[in-house]
């Protein structure tokens, strides 16, 4: 018997409510910042049919694009919001703002607007919430880390969105800070940048596997090292990164670098030099970096790692131009984009 897609889509509604009186699966969202939204366990999540849900012009408020992996919803909100949550249920994935008002946008308490069909916005005692209908876990929420008031929303379309994978390796962290000058340092920047990178490349289809999330981490170096070729080399991702700044005695010293290394990996030597000299070409594109070129050095990071890797230097924190930029999050954002620009453009000549 051949059933309608509308009849399909009511059924589906019908049993999104009764699965969602069971029970909600707890799910942990990633901001832009790097640190985990809150999620919470709850007892049922009701979707209301699409039929249901009042017609609303959210204008240029909210807008949407997709590719093959995820729809991104931008949410462009009067002020920034002190706190994002996500949580993931069995019958759709919610998305909490605190305190959040859509700019330019007034909606009454408690009133389920929709958009894009089906997706349920309301205003609850000063809150955003926003409901996705979806069956699928790999979803996401984050702020943007230079317009704050921008949120975006990722919903996957299928339950593997992922066609690669990179392991992104802050450098330093705890204990090991890293190269300094006064409390700027190394170890809060390359977080920093990792975390910036993580909506581009999940938007693009890449799994990410982080060294570090935060700054509690394995304080003898020489074990720090190995746990990171570790993890890499456990999870069998594409790609490594590794992301540093480099100092010198001196403060003339600017400029950025990226490295690779090859001996012992002659099977990806011409693999290695070409994701070194791509995501080069792409970092220095943008604010004035000096081109120091890319490098071969035997770093064990590169030299212990299975997969085409590279250790980028993003950089000089001893040089007063390049410090001023290092403290810029417009630029730290920047770097982040370019680095996922030369990742995908690797990525996608294999």
């Amino acid at each position: 018997m051949k059933v309608s897609k509308k009849l399909k889509k009511n059924i589906f509604y019908i049993l999104c409510i009764i699965v969602g009186v069971s029970g909600a699966l707890a799910f942990t969202s990633t901001v832009f910042s790097g640190s985990k939204a809150n999620a919470k366990n709850s007892g049922k999540l009701v979707i209301v049919s699409p039929d249901k849900l009042k017609k609303f012009d959210f204008k240029d408020a909210i807008t949407v694009e997709e590719n093959e992996a995820f729809e991104k919803y931008k949410l462009i909100l009067s002020k920034d919001s002190n706190e994002l949550n996500g949580e993931m249920y069995n019958t759709g994935y919610k998305v909490t703002l605190d305190k959040a008002t859509l700019k330019n946008i007034e909606l009454n308490d408690k009133t389920s607007y929709g958009f894009n069909n089906d997706v349920e916005i309301k205003s609850v005692s000063g809150n955003l919430e926003i409901i996705f209908p979806t069956q699928y876990k790999e979803n996401f929420v984050f702020q943007h880390p230079v317009s704050k008031n921008e949120v975006y929303i990722l919903i996957a379309k299928k339950a593997n969105p992922y066609s690669y994978s990179v392991t992104v390796d802050p450098g330093h962290g705890g204990i090991d800070t890293g190269a300094n000058v006064g409390q700027l340092y190394e170890k809060d920047i390359t977080l920093k940048i990792a975390d910036y990178m993580k909506m581009g490349l999940i938007y693009g289809g890449s799994k990410i596997v982080m060294t570090r999330e935060d700054d509690e981490i394995n304080d003898n170096d020489r074990q720090r090292l190995r746990e990171i070729t570790e993890i890499a080399n456990k999870a069998n991702t594409d790609i490594f990164v590794s992301i540093h700044l480099n100092s010198f005695e001196t403060s003339e010293p600017k400029g950025i670098a990226t490295y690779y290394y090859t001996k012992g990996h002659e099977d990806q030597a011409t693999e290695r030099e070409k994701l070194a000299s791509i995501i080069q070409k792409n970092i220095i594109s943008k604010d004035g970096w000096r081109d120091n070129d890319i490098r071969k050095e035997n770093f064990q990071v590169l030299r212990d790692t299975k997969m085409p890797s590279v250790l980028i230097e993003a950089g000089y924190i001893s040089n007063a131009e390049d410090r001023s930029k290092l403290q810029q999050d417009k630029i730290l954002y920047n770097i982040a984009e370019s680095i996922n620009n030369g990742i995908f453009e690797y990525l996608n000549k294999k």
